[in-house]
């Protein structure tokens, strides 16, 4: 029997990543775009990725190494809104604890308990760029403004190291 894992991610980098990844269009069927893909990058960095249309890749810092043996697939129609809820609370942190396909998220007094659906599949491979590459993220204010004829800029978080890409599937 093995020992969960626990890890503690910034209250800013996980927020700033949910909103990065809540700009990728959720698709019915197409699992890569309900399910979060949780993993280790490297033993210092999180990745968060979304994939449909367009793909969402959040890389976050981890305040000490960690070793996630597989990754996880969390539904952001529950992790999302969670993250959300938690933005105007004192907590700091964002406590993962993962024991198997179980998934507690903790912050402050709230918990939220989650399931890995390990059969998501669909995600696209996303280039590794280098740390610190700027880039402006189009992508979600195209989203988030079709039909609206919006000329605003998004913003990169300082929290993370955020990624838009688009491609077209044949």
């Amino acid at each position: 029997m093995s020992d969960p894992i626990n890890f503690c991610l910034p209250k800013k980098a996980i927020e700033d990543a949910m909103q990065l990844l809540d700009s990728v269009p959720a698709r019915n069927g197409i699992t890569s775009s309900e399910y979060i893909k949780t993993e280790l990058k490297d033993p210092k960095h999180l990745r968060m990725q979304l994939s449909s249309e367009m793909s969402g890749d959040a890389v976050i810092p981890l305040p000490s190494s960690r070793k996630l043996k597989t990754p996880l697939y969390l539904d952001r129609r529950m992790l999302i809104p969670f993250v959300s809820a938690g933005k105007d609370m004192k907590s700091d942190t964002y406590e993962f604890i993962v024991d198997k396909n179980s998934v507690t998220v903790k912050h402050g007094p709230r918990t939220a308990l989650l399931t890995s659906n390990n059969s998501a599949s669909g995600y696209e491979k996303i280039p590794d760029f280098k740390t610190g590459l700027s880039i402006e993220l189009l992508a979600v204010a195209i989203t988030r403004s079709i039909g609206a004829a919006s000329t605003r800029k998004a913003t990169i978080p300082n929290s993370i190291l955020p990624r838009m890409i688009f491609f077209v599937r044949s």
